[in-house]
């Protein structure tokens, strides 16, 4: 990812700049040049837009890539702030909700400035890093369930670095004989940066929908298909230049 400078470091490079060329530039004057450049009025213009920019950008963000805590243990996502002015989402891994609060915003404190970017003019040396709402930590390794009358079922879950899903739908379920009624179709799908590979699986379940993908999720009963699906999105996502 190309890294901007901040105002500051801008205007220092641009005197540095010039001063190869024998044109000395008072540094408050480099700071009005390099805000005229950017297409601002003035240079405080110019800090305040430029930190805007760089909040927007970290809030949209996913914002750490790696990960502390126990590597065995569920991810979990917040929303961590610093300064009460610029958030970014966080993830952890952690063996409880209570953990994950605490290293969410010891992850946030480890990451500064990489995840979060604060104009000079606001920057602290003892920045607080605390969650937005503490308890809306979300657990992205816990499969979420939903169903409809047995009629239809979908599970969905994520790692690191993909979501997954299944779906399933009766083919018939107002049929009056048990065999047809069993008949289910199934969409397995697994995504990543707007991307998704799919599969197509016919099953027969006598049972509840929910309890049949409980069982699989338990069973790791597609473990295989999800893999090859993994490497089919690879593979779309290196032609794409997203991987």
């Amino acid at each position: 990812m190309h890294h901007v400078p901040q105002p500051q470091d801008q205007a220092r490079i641009l005197k540095s700049v010039l001063e190869t060329f024998g044109i000395p530039l008072p540094h408050r004057k480099a700071l009005e040049a390099v805000a005229r450049v950017m297409g601002h009025k003035d240079w405080q213009t110019h800090s305040a837009a430029f930190a805007q920019e760089q909040a927007a950008k970290h809030v949209k963000a996913q914002a750490l890539q790696a990960i502390p805590g126990p590597q065995d243990g569920d991810i979990y996502e917040a929303l961590v702030t610093v300064d009460q002015t610029l958030s970014a989402r966080v993830r952890v891994r952690a063996n409880s909700q209570e953990e994950a609060k605490r290293l969410l915003c010891v992850a946030g404190s480890n990451q500064y400035p990489h995840g979060f970017s604060v104009d000079e003019g606001n920057y602290r040396g003892s920045s607080d890093f605390y969650l937005g709402d503490p308890d809306d930590i979300e657990n992205l390794s816990k499969p979420e369930y939903f169903d409809n009358d047995n009629f239809w079922a979908k599970v969905a879950w994520k790692d690191e670095q993909f979501a997954y899903g299944i779906e399933l739908s009766r083919n018939e379920p107002d049929a009056s004989d048990d065999e047809r009624r069993a008949t289910v179709s199934g969409t397995l799908s697994v995504s990543r940066d707007g991307f998704a590979q799919e599969q197509t699986v016919r099953l027969n379940v006598f049972g509840h929908l929910e309890a049949h993908l409980k069982a699989c999720i338990a069973e790791r009963d597609f473990d295989e298909n999800f893999e090859k699906l993994k490497k089919r999105l690879m593979s779309q996502l290196r032609k794409s230049g997203r991987a």
